[in-house]
This record gives C-alpha cells, sequence and structure tokens, in this order.
C-alpha cells in the first residue's frame, strides 16, 4: 500500500508540474499532423509584415484567420505527398535558391541573412521557409507538369480567338536606385536614409536623369547602388517590388520602398508586350501561354482533391 501511495503522490507533483507548462494549442489536424498555433502565429506574422512592406490590404480579421490557415492547410499536404514521393529539397538545392534570392536583391547570402534575423525569423526558419517552396513547385510540376499537352488545333484556336491580347507576357524596364543600409543600421541612420530616397525620387520626378542621380550620389557615405535593370517579366521581378511594378505607368516613380538590402526608388521606364496587345504571338510563345494557364488551373485543381481526399479537422 505505501509503494502505491508514493507512486500516486509521484504521478500528482508531475501533474502539477506541468500545469505550470503553457500547451500549444491545436488549431487543425491534417491527416497524421498537426497545425499548432504558434505555428499559425507565425504564419500570420510573415504575411502582416510582407502586406505592411508592400503596402497591401489586409482582408478582415475572421477572412484573414482563414485565409492563413487554408494557406497552411494546402502548404502540409502538398509537402506530405513531397515527401512521400521523396521530392523535398536537398541543403544543396535550399542553398541554391537561397544565392539566388540574394543575387535578385543586389546583396550576399550574409546581408540577406543579416536583414532576416532583423524581421525576427532565424536562419533556420528562413532555411525551412525556402525548402518548403522549392519542395511544393516540384511536387506540383511533377504531379501536374507531366501530363500537360497542347495541341495545335488548340493553339490555332487560340489565336483566331483574340484571347491572347488579354494573357500577354509584361516586360517591364526597370531603373532602380537603391540608399544602402549597414549590416545593423540605427534608427537615425533609417531615418536618413529613408529622407534621402525620398530626395532621388522627388528629382527623378522633376526630370533628372539615372545617369545624373547616380553620378551625384557616386561620392557620398554610403555611395548609391542599383542602376538600369533592363526588360524583365513580372516573375523575374522581387516579390516585394512585383505587386507595385504591375500597377506603375511608364515614367512613374516610386518610392522608397524598404528592402533588406536598403531602400529602393524605382522608375518605370517603359513597357511592352510578348503576345499581347495587337500584334499575335508566334505559335511558340502561344503554346508557352497555353501550357502556363492550364499548369495554374490543373495545379489548383490538385491541391483542392488532395485536400477533399484528405482527413482535415479544424478547431475553433
Amino acid at each position: 500500500m505505501s509503494k502505491l501511495i508514493a507512486v500516486l503522490i509521484a504521478l500528482f507533483l508531475t501533474t502539477l508540474a506541468w500545469a505550470d507548462v503553457p500547451l500549444d494549442k491545436i488549431v487543425a489536424v491534417v491527416n497524421n499532423e498537426v497545425i499548432t498555433q504558434s505555428e499559425f502565429d507565425q504564419a500570420a506574422m510573415m504575411i502582416r509584415h510582407q502586406a505592411e512592406a508592400e503596402h497591401a490590404t489586409l482582408p478582415p480579421p475572421a477572412q484573414f484567420k482563414k485565409m492563413v490557415l487554408d494557406q497552411m492547410i494546402d502548404k502540409t499536404l502538398q509537402l506530405q505527398v513531397a515527401k512521400q514521393a521523396g521530392l523535398l529539397a536537398t541543403p544543396a538545392e535550399v542553398d541554391k535558391a537561397i544565392a539566388d534570392i540574394a543575387q535578385q536583391n543586389h546583396m550576399t547570402v550574409a546581408d540577406l541573412y543579416q536583414r532576416i534575423a532583423a524581421t525576427g525569423m532565424t536562419r533556420a526558419q528562413y532555411q525551412q521557409q525556402i525548402r518548403d517552396q522549392v519542395s511544393i513547385q516540384r511536387t506540383a510540376q511533377q504531379q501536374v507538369g507531366g501530363r500537360l499537352a497542347v495541341s495545335q488545333t488548340e493553339i490555332t484556336d487560340y489565336l483566331n480567338s483574340g484571347a491572347w491580347r488579354h494573357t500577354g507576357v509584361t516586360l517591364y524596364h526597370l531603373q532602380d536606385v537603391v540608399v544602402p543600409l549597414s549590416d545593423v543600421p540605427s534608427p537615425g541612420e533609417i531615418i536618413a536614409a529613408n529622407n534621402r530616397a525620398q530626395s532621388i525620387g522627388d528629382a527623378w520626378r522633376h526630370g533628372m536623369s539615372l545617369q545624373a542621380i547616380m553620378q551625384a550620389g557616386s561620392n557620398s557615405n554610403p555611395p548609391l547602388q542599383g542602376g538600369d535593370l533592363g526588360f524583365r517579366p513580372l516573375s523575374a521581378i522581387p516579390p516585394l517590388f512585383a505587386g507595385k511594378v504591375a500597377h506603375m505607368r511608364a515614367g512613374e516613380v516610386i518610392g522608397p520602398i524598404q528592402a533588406p538590402n536598403g531602400f529602393h526608388t524605382l522608375h518605370l521606364v517603359e513597357e511592352k508586350s510578348m503576345g499581347g496587345g495587337d500584334a499575335a504571338p508566334d505559335r511558340k510563345t502561344a503554346e508557352q501561354m497555353l501550357l502556363q494557364q492550364k499548369f495554374q488551373a490543373q495545379a489548383a485543381s490538385w491541391v483542392s482533391r488532395l485536400r477533399a481526399q484528405s482527413f482535415v479537422k479544424i478547431y475553433p
């Protein structure tokens, strides 16, 4: 009897100890995996930060929560398929993807990690995010892309219908002037860089050329960075700027836009369409446009079917 009492006392003390430890609430179960409240909060915070950086308007709170949770559920389902199919990105592939992102943002990988740390995200969390993105893209391509085909009849019908006028690829001729920031900028440095970028935007709007702006800032501390980026499709423009560029008019200047490497001021010199507008695309371009349309539609359909076939339980 004394041993039984001792065991009960030990269990009681263990229960008391655990009572002081906050448990991470489960907000959803996706097959054999759970989505916790802390994971949801982190995902919501990242989306809010991105929206703030792009000056985008978020939906009402209830709608925003549903949007975030739906994205997390769909992501979990796709990663489960990627894992089962052996399509998860390797560390080397993740490193290459991060190096590409750093290059697109005109910085080194070390600089990129410094900026990521300033947002509150750890190096490991950022690597995991990129790993998930690469894995999902590869899985969707395998699940959908290999089965897509466009017939010659479809291409002919597409060209004759004139639908290409609304689905052409737009190229944007951009110029970008960057007021760089140090690795760990002080509040005063950030304010000064923002003010300097505003002055650059004002000068640009009043007719000053890119060459004159860069030359005037070449001897400043720190010297200006950036330059003429040439023609780029929206998919080749960093996401931080792409949403704004898509709504710019030729000759317009926008900024300052704070990015990991400093404050950017963008000038849209001109834009032109490939496969849209008045000139019909050639058959090869039309085929690529139709394949892209089919891929997007089929990928969305695949995720919907995946969710319908899976066990998903959402907790209020």
